[in-house]
């Protein structure tokens, strides 16, 4: 049986508890997956239209009316400035997000439910697939991780090169996949793709790299793909895949939603 807990209050970084009343509208788009080629053991898709527009519409307006989260730099570190990031001295016109956590069980169940789909039901993984999988090989699908980042990028907004973290459950279970929910439109042109980039540990077992946040920017020939968000769409890949959020120069919020697909080991 798969339970959850809540984290202690104060635990989350700019802790938000969504309201109770929150609930996605019905939709009828019909989502289409496409593999994108990042690294050849590891997992990288691209859903467009996992949510229509009024859904994205209602999810970033709740955002923006919870009056709750706390400004990050380009690290992903907490600042004590407002909205919109702060500076930092990666590069003098860089600044960061704006992130809220959210503990939504109910929330993080109906977005599973236009997600599913689009996820591999089982895993096999490979020596050198770019997540925390050892020693277990095959895992199955559960669910949405009940934790949602909500994170917004004003203009001049970035986040420097990072891995994500598996969470384990201790009993099986183990968050394996980062995801991605795009909930604005960003214009060709103004930056702010999710990139994946080469960090030259592609072939390396997963205990002899190195999973430090970078502090520096990243050069042009290190990218491997940069995905532009489209709005309603939404980028899953392994956890400990190398990749940053581009310097963002839209007119418009660059708006995501940030989860964790949970999985299962069943060797």
């Amino acid at each position: 049986m798969r339970t959850e807990k809540r984290p202690p209050a104060g635990s989350l970084p700019g802790e938000w508890l969504p309201p109770s009343d929150l609930c996605l509208h019905p939709q009828s788009c019909q989502m289409r997956c496409q593999k994108l080629e990042v690294h050849p053991q590891s997992l990288t898709l691209f859903a467009h239209q996992v949510l229509d527009r009024q859904n994205c519409e209602l999810l970033a307006a709740a955002l923006d009316a919870s009056g709750c989260g706390c400004a990050v730099d380009v690290f992903g570190f907490s600042g004590e400035d407002g909205r919109g990031g702060i500076r930092t001295a990666a590069t003098a016109e860089a600044r960061g997000s704006w992130r809220a956590t959210a503990w939504a069980p109910e929330l993080a169940r109906q977005l599973w439910k236009y997600l599913e789909a689009a996820v591999p039901e089982e895993r096999l993984m490979e020596d050198f697939t770019a997540t925390d999988w050892v020693p277990h090989r095959r895992w199955r699908r559960l669910g949405l991780s009940p934790v949602l980042r909500f994170m917004r990028y004003d203009s001049g907004g970035q986040h420097c090169c990072h891995y994500d973290q598996s969470f384990d459950y201790g009993d099986g279970r183990r968050t394996l996949m980062s995801v991605v929910f795009y909930l604005s439109e960003v214009d060709e042109g103004a930056g702010g793709r999710t990139r994946f980039v080469r960090d030259g540990q592609e072939n390396l077992a997963l205990d002899q790299r190195n999973f430090g946040d970078w502090t520096r920017l990243t050069r042009d020939d290190e990218v491997i793909l940069g995905v532009r968000p489209q709005l309603g769409s939404a980028l899953l890949f392994d956890h400990r895949l190398c990749h940053d959020v581009e310097h963002y120069s839209g007119g418009t919020p660059r708006i995501i939603v940030r989860g964790d697909v949970v999985f299962v080991n069943c060797d």
